[in-house]
C-alpha cells in the first residue's frame, strides 16, 4: 500500500523534485571532475607531492623535486666507480621534506650533510627501493602537471589566481611551509602564473578594444557591426578550443569522467561493471575517438571529391574556351575538327553534303 502523503501533491512538485535531483547530479559530476586536479593543486600551491615512509623506526616524508633541485644534485655528480651509489644518496637526501617530524627545508645547508651521513647507513636494497619509489612519485608529478593548461580554464583556477597574484607561489604565506622560499618555483608553477598573466593582459586588451569600437560606432556603425561579427566568431572559436583543452576531448555533461579506483569498494565496482559488460571510461574514450576519426575521414573524402569535381569542371571549361593552352597548334586543330565533326555529323544537312561530296546522291539519281 502506497502512502499518498509521500506522493507529490501535483505535477509541479514532481518537476521540482526532478530539477533538484538533476542539479545534485550536476554538482556531483562537477566535484568528481575537479577531483582530477587534486594532485596538480598540491604541485602548484605547495610546490610538490609528498609520500610517507617509515624506516628503522623513523618517520620520513619524501617530496618531489623541481628543476632547481635536480640542478643542485647534478653539481654533486660523481664520475668514479661509486657514482651510481652516491647519486642515489644525494637524490634521496634532497627528496626528504620531514625527518621524524622535523622540517629539513628551512636550513638545508646544515641538514643535507647530516642526512647524507645517515642515508649511507642504509642497505643497497633499501636505497634501490627508495630510488624507485621516488622516481614513481616524480613521474606522478609529471603526469599531473600535464593538466595545468586545462586547469587554467576552470573557474576555481581564476579565483585562486585573484587571491594569490600578489605573492610568489613558493612564498610561505601561500604554502604554509617554512623553507619553500628557498626551493624556487617548479615548472608547472611558472606555466600557471604565465598563463594567468596572459589572461589578465587579454582581458585588459579586450576592454580597451571594446571602448575603441564604442567610439568608432558614432562615425561608422555599419563597419563596427562587421567588426563585432568577426570578433564574435573569433571568441566562439577560442572558447571551443579552450573547452576541448579543458575536457581533453570528453564532454563533462556526458558524465564520461575518468575516476581511478583507489579503494577495495571501487575496485569491486569496476570488476562488476566489467563482468556485466558495461563500458568503462577507457571504452567510452576509445569509441568516441574511433567515431571522430571516421567522421573526419568521411569529411575529408567528401571535401576532396568536391575539390576534384570542381577542378575537372574548370579544366573542361578551359579546354573548350582555350584549347591552345593544353594542346599544340596541330593537336588543337585536330581536336577542334573532331569535336565539330561529332557535333554536326548526324544532322540532315551535313549528311546531304557528305553524300554529295562523295558522289553517292548523284549516282542514285542517274540510276
Amino acid at each position: 500500500m502506497i502512502d499518498k502523503s509521500e506522493q507529490p501533491e501535483n505535477v509541479s512538485d514532481l518537476s521540482t523534485e526532478r530539477y533538484k535531483r538533476q542539479k545534485q547530479e550536476q554538482q556531483h559530476r562537477k566535484e568528481r571532475w575537479l577531483c582530477r586536479y587534486t594532485d596538480l593543486e598540491e604541485i602548484l600551491f605547495k610546490g610538490f607531492l609528498i609520500h610517507f615512509v617509515r624506516i628503522n623506526g623513523y618517520n620520513f616524508v619524501f617530496k618531489t623535486l623541481n628543476a632547481n633541485e635536480f640542478e643542485h644534485i647534478r653539481y654533486h655528480m660523481h664520475l668514479d666507480q661509486e657514482s651510481y651509489y652516491l647519486n642515489q644518496i644525494y637524490f634521496i637526501a634532497y627528496s626528504i621534506f620531514m625527518f621524524d617530524g622535523l622540517n629539513v627545508l628551512s636550513n638545508r645547508t646544515h641538514t643535507i650533510p647530516i642526512l647524507i651521513k645517515y642515508i649511507k647507513q642504509f642497505s643497497p636494497y633499501t636505497l634501490t627501493c627508495l630510488s624507485h619509489l621516488l622516481s614513481d612519485l616524480n613521474n606522478k608529478c609529471i603526469q599531473s602537471g600535464r593538466l595545468v593548461e586545462a586547469y587554467c580554464y576552470e573557474d576555481v583556477s581564476r579565483q585562486k589566481w585573484l587571491e594569490m597574484k600578489l605573492f610568489l607561489l613558493n612564498d610561505p604565506n601561500i604554502t604554509s611551509i617554512d623553507g619553500t622560499q628557498n626551493l624556487g618555483l617548479n615548472t608547472y608553477q611558472k606555466v600557471w602564473m604565465s598563463l594567468n598573466n596572459l589572461e589578465d593582459t587579454k582581458i585588459t586588451y579586450e576592454h580597451e578594444w571594446e571602448n575603441a569600437k564604442f567610439i568608432a560606432s558614432a562615425f561608422n556603425s555599419k563597419g563596427v557591426r562587421s567588426i563585432n561579427s568577426s570578433d564574435q566568431r573569433r571568441k566562439d572559436a577560442e572558447q571551443k578550443e579552450r573547452e576541448l583543452i579543458r575536457t581533453g576531448g570528453v564532454r563533462e555533461e556526458d558524465g564520461i569522467i575518468r575516476i581511478e579506483a583507489n579503494t577495495n569498494e571501487e575496485l569491486m565496482e569496476q570488476l562488476e561493471k566489467s563482468i556485466r559488460g558495461e563500458k568503462d571510461w577507457h571504452d567510452n574514450v576509445v569509441e568516441t575517438y574511433e567515431l571522430k576519426v571516421k567522421e573526419d575521414h568521411i569529411k575529408k573524402q567528401e571535401s576532396l571529391d568536391a575539390i576534384l569535381k570542381e577542378r575537372e569542371s574548370i579544366i573542361e571549361k578551359e579546354i573548350v574556351e582555350n584549347p591552345r593552352k593544353f594542346y599544340s597548334a596541330e593537336e588543337a586543330k585536330n581536336s577542334l575538327s573532331e569535336r565539330i565533326k561529332q557535333k554536326y555529323e548526324e544532322t540532315p544537312s551535313m549528311k546531304i553534303l557528305r553524300e554529295v561530296s562523295e558522289g553517292k546522291r548523284f549516282v542514285e539519281k542517274i540510276k
